[in-house]
């Protein structure tokens, strides 16, 4: 059985668009409890926006070495909650 990833609310969605307008980095993702192992293996990998993240699919994030479902669902689940983040606005 396929293990369901967290769905993407549109209040989420807009606050992920708004992240990849800022130049929001995928460290961000660690304030909303994604392991920082997950976070460093994608930097490394050269995911270093919100951008450049969302600009693969599962495939290419799941064949990255050390990155599988678990991670991938972790990643989702960040994103699901992306519209928690509290950013100030530049004055």
């Amino acid at each position: 059985m396929e293990k369901k990833y967290p769905r993407i609310s549109e209040e989420a969605r807009y606050a992920i668009y708004k992240g990849i307008k800022r130049g929001d980095c995928i460290c961000e993702l660690e304030l909303l409890g994604l392991n920082e192992r997950i976070v460093a293996t994608l930097e490394k990998e050269g995911f270093l926006l919100l951008e450049d993240l969302l600009r693969c699919n599962r495939e290419d994030i799941t064949s990255i070495r050390n990155l599988g479902n678990t991670s991938l669902w972790g990643i989702f689940d960040s994103l699901s909650r992306y519209h928690h983040l509290n950013f100030t606005p530049n004055k």
